[in-house]
């Protein structure tokens, strides 16, 4: 299957990430770079989603972080062990203490929506 294959059946199949898809809780493929852009006014615990670049049907997340020092852009692949058939990726999001406040994407600009 290609690349947009995985992630279309993701999106289809996946009832939850269907949900965020049609919510705009998901910014698509979405580069790293403008992630970072969007996010760099945003306060810390500010996140987005997005489909991963490397790993097919997999999700990365962009936060807004000052662990361990200055507040900066990190960058979380989301692994199968951290979702899978007991967990979805909603729930996997809230146990993260570091993710606070989601970016919706809306045309060109990001809103913050608190989780």
């Amino acid at each position: 299957m290609n690349w947009f294959g995985n992630v279309e059946r993701t999106i289809r199949f996946k009832r939850h990430i269907f949900n965020l898809w049609c919510s705009g809780l998901i910014f698509g493929f979405y580069p790293k770079y403008l992630s970072e852009r969007v996010l760099s006014h945003h306060p810390v615990g500010t996140f987005l989603i997005r489909f991963s670049d490397t790993q097919a049907g997999s999700f990365g997340i962009c936060f807004v972080s000052d662990e361990n020092g200055p507040t900066r852009i990190k960058h979380y692949l989301v692994k199968q062990e951290d979702i899978g058939a007991n967990k979805s990726l909603p729930e996997f999001i809230r146990e993260i203490k570091a993710f606070q406040h989601i970016l919706k994407f809306e045309n060109s600009t990001g809103k913050s929506v608190k989780l």
